[in-house]
């Protein structure tokens, strides 16, 4: 009695050990198999959904897009000829619900997405930016979550924990002014003085770039930016 006893705990093990691989590596209910236009009211610039992007519902009213992306699975959207990417989600641990909205989609580039989910999950996420090697500040709930470096394609790439189940607003800022040294909102002789005092070095607030020194490069993203 006993043995059989084993034999059925032991069955009944197995039978929750694979219904738990199988929810977890579940198909999503929708597969993108090519780049589809997205069909939204209000927008200067086609947004697409790109292709072997995959969601379990998908729906769009208005300006708004809203998805839901299983564990495991990559939604991301992308513009342009050749087409380029502006925003890839990636969640771990649970599945999560994007909303977009076409008033934050400017200059080929998202500014501002939303994020929820119903359990603590991770999420990677990837972001166009309209400058390469740039870094750009992120925030999270109208709270600053770090400054992040674009790399040579003019994406940026960083991972998200959430812990608190409940919506996340994500915003990135436009394109800091290049030639600002002191962060005044002009380019002068005040940023040219910096500049050359701090030629050659690391560490400064002229690193335009952000290649880790002051040089013509610098120089010359000042001089593009001048206005006296």
């Amino acid at each position: 009695m006993k043995v059989n006893e084993a034999r059925l705990t032991y069955l009944s093990f197995l039978i929750a050990l694979l219904f738990t691989v199988f929810s977890i590596t579940q198909a999503a209910d929708i597969t993108f198999t090519e780049d589809t236009e997205l069909e939204l009211t209000g927008w200067a610039i086609t947004l697409y959904i790109l292709s072997d992007s995959e969601v379990d519902t998908f729906d769009t009213e208005g300006s708004i897009l809203t998805v839901d992306i299983p564990t495991g699975s990559t939604f991301a959207l992308g513009v342009g000829s050749p087409m380029y990417n502006v925003l890839s989600i990636t969640p771990s641990g649970g599945s999560v619900t994007l909303t977009f909205d076409g008033i934050d989609f400017s200059g080929g580039y998202i500014t501002q997405w939303q994020l929820d989910s119903t359990a603590t999950t991770q999420w990677d996420i990837l972001v166009g930016v309209s400058e390469s090697n740039t870094s750009y500040p992120i925030k999270v709930d109208s709270v600053d979550f770090g400054d992040f470096n674009s790399n040579a394609t003019g994406e940026i790439s960083f991972t998200y924990t959430d812990f608190n189940l409940s919506n996340r607003i994500f915003t990135i800022a436009p394109s800091p002014s290049g030639g600002d040294c002191n962060n005044d909102s002009t380019v002068n002789l005040a940023d040219l003085s910096m500049l050359l005092s701090d030629w050659n070095r690391p560490n400064s607030s002229c690193d335009f770039n952000n290649d880790g020194i002051i040089n013509i490069s610098d120089f010359r993203i000042l001089l593009s930016n001048w206005v006296g």
